[in-house]
Order: structure tokens, then C-alpha cells, then sequence
């Protein structure tokens, strides 16, 4: 599909100064909705309810630089031609240009979860997605962008991303960063050429039967390396057709960012050094308190892994 930044830069301003009229142009591939530009030059996602069986009332709602409007009948300005058709029409209402930027992404990223027929469930879902993503800017990031880096890193380096990315934590709370089946991986990255590690006690107790693994690797910031914009695109790429888990991976790093999502794109680390030190070790090598009583909770450790033997195995045998 075709950025949405280049269609809405090219669009005019409409002629009618009134919040029902844009100027705009189908989605390439969703030829039903359209991209488009209302007469304050901000960006607009036109979603076509027309072929929905199940008609919205009319309802709006403005939050988090959202305005969000069903069962609106709009006139579209295409090619210089007036055309009135209904839509769901979801508005980007602040004149910051990173968030205009960002709002195409985000359209770029949900238009496929909406197919070009999209059902009123389906529009539902979408809008509530815009209204999640955005509320994630205003709030703290919810990891440092050298953490959420080191966890595409590992996806990147997979042969198989599908895998890794099926497995990813849904947020960033959970008690460990890749789950399937018996095998849990945590990634801890380290910025000072050493693997002193921080750890909770419960984190390197694992479930009975499963088995834990530190995925350790350096970190550091080097201009000529990759940004984690360079590696979700990368994975994006070899996702192929899977849109679920292309939505799943855009929509856990940009929410994992919060106000931080500037720095998706212009902070880069050596990704050489990165691959150069990945190494594995199981969680049963790592030496931790052993009984603990049930009143003594919130136990923290910082281990040097640097001494230890790490494990041979391979991710791919991993997950």
C-alpha cells in the first residue's frame, strides 16, 4: 500500500470551510475508504459504512486529539469533483506535525484489520484501536527505547518472526517478554559491555515444567546503526500477508513508546554488537535465593552473568 504521508501531503485544502467537506482520495487497495484533508489542513481517515448492513446513529466523540464521528454524510472533493457519500470519519483535530505523521501511520496500520466491506463491529474495533494508540502518547513510556530495541532486535534475528512475534507479551507488564508453550524468554540488554542484570525473584522462578531463558546482548547507541523503526519495518516486511500479527507488532511497540515515539526513528545502535553478543542462559545456572517465606515479597536481584557458561541453543530451537 502507498504511504498515506505522500497521498495526504499532495491533497488540497478543501474549498468549503466546513467540517463536513474534504478534499481526499482512495486508499489504494481499500478503495472504499479514503485518506483525506479537511479545511484546517489536518488529516482525516474516511471509513465507507455504505455496504454496512448494520447502521451506526449518529454519534461523536473528541478525546486524545480524536474526533471521532459515525453515520456522517460528507462531501468529498476528488479530482476537482464534489461527491456526497457516508462514513465513519475519524480526525486528527491538533496542529502538531509528528502527531499528523503519526496519525497516517496509524491509519496505515489498521486499514488492513478493516478490509474494503468492513462490517459496524469491525469500524467499532478500529476506532477503539485510535483511541487506544493515542492515549498511549500522552502517558509514560512504559519501557526505555534501549529495552523495547533489544526485544525487536531478537524478533529481527529470528528465521522465523511469526514465531517470535505470536509469542511477544501483549503488554509490556507481563512477567516475561516471549511465552510459548514450556519455554519463557526474558531479554535483558546492557549498555556497558557487561551482563550485570536487574531480575525480580519471581522472574527467574519460571512455572513447573517450563524452562526459562536470559536472552543477554550489548546495546549501545552508534549513528550508523539501526533505529527501531528499522527493525519493526524490517519484520514487517518478512510478516508478509499475516495482518494480525503485523497489527500486533505495530500496536505493542507504538504503545510500548507512549511520548517517546519521536524516538522510534533517530535514536540508532550498533546492531553488529548487538548480534556479535546475543547469548542464552538458562535461568537454572543463574544463582538465586533458594526458600523464601510467603510474607517476604518484591525481591530484587542484580546478577553478573559474565562468569557463567551460556547455553548453545539456538532461538529457533527455543520457539
Amino acid at each position: 500500500m502507498i504511504g498515506l504521508q505522500d497521498e495526504f501531503e499532495k491533497l488540497p485544502v478543501p474549498n468549503v470551510a466546513n467540517e463536513y467537506s474534504y478534499s481526499a482520495v482512495a486508499i489504494k487497495g481499500y478503495e472504499n475508504h479514503r485518506i483525506g484533508k479537511d479545511y484546517k489542513d489536518n488529516p482525516c481517515l474516511l471509513i465507507s459504512t455504505e455496504s454496512t448492513s448494520e447502521k451506526f446513529k449518529i454519534s461523536r466523540q473528541k478525546l486524545y486529539n480524536l474526533s471521532i464521528t459515525h453515520n456522517l454524510n460528507c462531501e468529498v472533493e476528488i479530482n476537482g469533483k464534489r461527491e456526497n457519500h457516508t462514513f465513519s470519519v475519524v480526525r486528527y483535530l491538533g496542529h502538531d506535525e509528528m502527531l499528523k505523521s503519526y496519525f497516517l501511520k496509524v491509519c496505515e496500520m489498521l486499514i488492513n484489520s478493516l478490509g474494503n466491506t468492513p462490517s459496524k463491529k469491525q469500524i467499532t474495533n478500529t476506532t477503539n484501536k485510535f483511541i487506544e494508540l493515542f492515549k498511549a502518547l500522552i502517558e509514560p513510556p512504559r519501557k526505555t527505547v534501549q529495552g523495547i530495541w533489544a526485544e525487536l532486535f531478537l524478533i529481527h534475528q529470528s528465521k522465523c518472526p511469526e514465531k517470535l512475534v505470536s509469542a511477544w507479551h501483549s503488554i509490556p507488564e507481563e512477567k516475561y517478554d516471549f511465552s510459548s508453550k514450556k519455554v519463557r524468554i526474558e531479554v535483558k540488554s546492557s549498555s556497558m559491555r557487561n551482563r550485570t542484570h536487574h531480575f525480580s525473584h519471581e522472574q527467574l522462578v519460571p512455572p513447573t515444567q517450563c524452562d526459562l531463558y536470559i536472552a543477554s546482548v550489548y546495546v549501545e547507541m552508534l549513528s550508523g546503526g539501526k533505529s527501531l523503526e528499522d527493525l519493526l519495518n524490517d519484520i514487517l516486511v518478512r510478516l508478509q500477508d499475516n495482518q494480525d500479527l503485523k497489527e500486533k507488532l505495530n500496536l505493542i511497540t507504538y504503545s510500548t513508546l507512549g511520548e517517546s515515539v519521536d524516538k522510534i526513528s533517530n535514536i540508532y545502535y550498533d546492531y553488529e554488537l548487538a548480534k556479535d553478543s546475543l547469548r542464552f542462559y538458562n535461568s537454572k545456572d543463574i544463582p538465586k535465593i533458594g526458600s523464601i517465606p510467603n510474607n517476604i515479597f518484591e525481591i530484587k536481584y542484580k546478577c553478573q552473568l559474565d562468569y557463567l557458561n551460556h547455553s548453545n541453543i539456538m532461538l529457533e530451537e527455543l520457539i
